[in-house]
């Protein structure tokens, strides 16, 4: 949605120029702060359309300060104006200390509202790469797989909902075309895995080694 790549589009998140943007496509959100618009969506969806936008590591952060914006937004504790979230650098007269505060603040935030979203985001990724043949379009499997591969990386939730997510690259390993980009996965959801995790994704890499070189 327009929302999400708004959003993602650049580092910083400039409220005014955003609401500047969605105001000329949609007048019915004219004197609404952008976090109230933000508020009155779906985060689920919101959160499952920024993940599939994820394409690099320059992707990542931006992807990973909008997703801070939403938490606080629907927290009510975003402040107004220009806003960088975890790409704030501290002023000449803020100390280390209080710049550490915001970003563990900030992490704990973002974990809080993935939390309550990662069962509804591994179902969204499930549907979107599985999709009865022919009905999903291969970009949007290859988005979805790039979207897992995001998740692993910025939250901690990820491993709670472990066993569909690996459902979900098993699925991809099985279809010659999504092979590439569900390894790509793999590899950075064992990296990001901690050891007490990783012998619930050994069958998963054993079947498929076994199946690839029998």
């Amino acid at each position: 949605g327009i929302l999400s790549v708004l959003l993602t589009s650049e580092e910083e998140i400039k409220e005014s120029k955003i609401m500047k943007i969605i105001n000329n496509a949609t007048p019915k959100y004219k004197n609404y702060k952008l976090s109230r618009v933000v508020a009155s969506v779906s985060p689920l969806l919101l959160i499952w359309e920024i993940l599939c936008l994820y394409n690099s590591d320059e992707s990542k952060k931006r992807i990973e300060n909008a997703l801070i914006y939403i938490a606080r937004a629907r927290e009510g504790n975003n402040s107004s104006g220009s806003i960088s979230t975890t790409s704030i650098t501290s002023d000449s007269n803020k100390s280390a200390t209080e710049h550490s505060l915001k970003s563990k603040d900030d992490s704990n935030c973002l974990e809080t509202l993935f939390e309550m979203n990662i069962l509804g985001l591994a179902q969204s990724f499930a549907a979107a790469i599985y999709g009865s043949k022919g009905t999903q379009p291969f970009i949007s499997r290859v988005q979805s797989i790039r979207g897992i591969m995001c998740l692993a990386e910025v939250a901690d939730a990820f491993e709670s909902c472990l066993p569909q997510f690996m459902t979900s690259l098993q699925v991809a390993l099985e279809s010659p075309e999504l092979q590439l980009e569900a390894l790509k996965c793999l590899h950075t959801v064992i990296q990001k895995l901690r050891a007490s995790s990783l012998c619930i994704i050994i069958d998963l890499v054993i079947s498929y080694l076994v199946q690839k070189y029998e």
